[in-house]
């Protein structure tokens, strides 16, 4: 049996991006293609129909459980970032 390391946002790079993300929020696409990017399987193509709030709900059920609506927020953005970024390295 093969274990995996799971991948947690550096809280510094967190509180970082969340200041950037507070002021401008990205595109529903940007959610997406950070999505994708960190192997989470979703559409691309820059709607927030009910299967990028599923798949959003999902992240944010694992990484911030104490609210996962599916709905894009800085703070959400901001732990994409930062995973994304580390997986990047």
């Amino acid at each position: 049996m093969i274990l995996r390391r799971i991948d947690w946002p550096n809280p510094q790079a967190v509180a970082f991006y969340l200041t950037e993300f507070s002021q401008q929020m990205p595109s529903v696409e940007w959610f997406q293609q950070q999505l994708a990017k960190i192997g989470y399987a979703v559409p691309e193509h820059g709607e927030l129909d009910q299967a990028t709030r599923n798949v959003l709900a999902a992240f944010q059920m694992k990484y911030r459980p104490q609210r996962y609506d599916g709905e894009p927020d800085a703070q959400t953005a901001a732990m994409l970032l930062a995973l994304s970024t580390q997986f990047n390295r």
